[in-house]
């Protein structure tokens, strides 16, 4: 969602960040930061595949992404700029965080993962997380009176 209003209010954004740049530059930063908002959402999504993969204590897929995305944003580099020039560069960004996913994806569907939406306080599992969140709010709660 905020990536989504960010695109929306990228020339204001751009304005606000930069107020003496040229025209010419604003109308590129607005172009490449719309087509850069595209990785935090993939990110977000990916993020939650891996908490999961390790989760399940599996370990190899999530250790590899943070490759595919290098290799995503060296292959836009090298192949890209050429054609596109900056937007080459984004556009690797992209095509590297949505291999960050993929490269996921198998070990999600051999651990047959399956999505509820029931929340309850009376399972096993989610009293625990509040258990062991208890020291770590005290503790929190205790900094922010500092403040």
């Amino acid at each position: 969602m905020a990536a989504a209003l960010a695109s929306i209010f990228a020339p204001a954004l751009a304005f606000t960040l930069a107020p003496a740049m040229l025209p010419s530059s604003k109308a590129l930063t607005v172009s490449l930061m719309r087509v850069m908002l595209i990785c935090p959402v993939v990110f977000g999504v990916s993020g939650l595949i891996m908490g999961i993969l390790n989760a399940q204590h599996d370990f190899l897929l999530p250790g590899l992404a943070p490759s595919a995305y290098n290799l995503g944003i060296i292959l836009g580099v090298w192949l890209l700029i050429p054609r596109m020039g900056p937007m080459g560069a984004a556009m690797g960004a992209v095509a590297g965080a949505l291999l960050h996913l993929f490269i996921q994806l198998p070990g999600l569907v051999r651990c047959k993962m399956h999505y509820s939406t029931v929340l309850s306080l009376h399972d096993p599992g989610i009293q625990r997380v509040l258990w062991l969140m208890g020291p770590r709010m005290f503790g929190l709660l205790s900094c922010s009176s500092t403040l």
